[in-house]
């Protein structure tokens, strides 16, 4: 099971957005990645290596994001759909909202 933190759903929600306003196709294919990584991280959630914490982070191909998660017992826990770029493990705090 995959739980998805509310401000992760913000994020890629944004993101979205943000690539439409210059091109829909971008967009769509954004959109179509983030859904296709989630799909990837389902089927082999430890394939992606863990941090001492047991972050593990998913980069999503040909964009600047990566889906930010911890596997903890069978639950598979998002804290958010991060920009490499900006604001590094701004997400931290976000684990205690699950």
């Amino acid at each position: 099971m995959i739980r998805i933190h509310k401000a992760a759903t913000v994020e890629a929600t944004a993101a979205f957005w943000w690539y439409e306003k210059r091109s829909a196709a971008t967009a769509t294919r954004f959109w179509t990645r983030v859904k296709a990584a989630y799909q990837e991280i389902l089927a082999a959630p430890l394939k992606w290596a863990a941090d001492e914490e047991g972050i593990r982070s998913f980069r999503i191909k040909g964009f600047p994001y990566a889906i930010i998660y911890k596997v903890v017992a069978s639950e598979i826990l998002v804290a958010s759909v991060a920009h490499g770029k900006r604001r590094p493990r701004y997400w931290r705090t976000r684990w205690r909202d699950f």
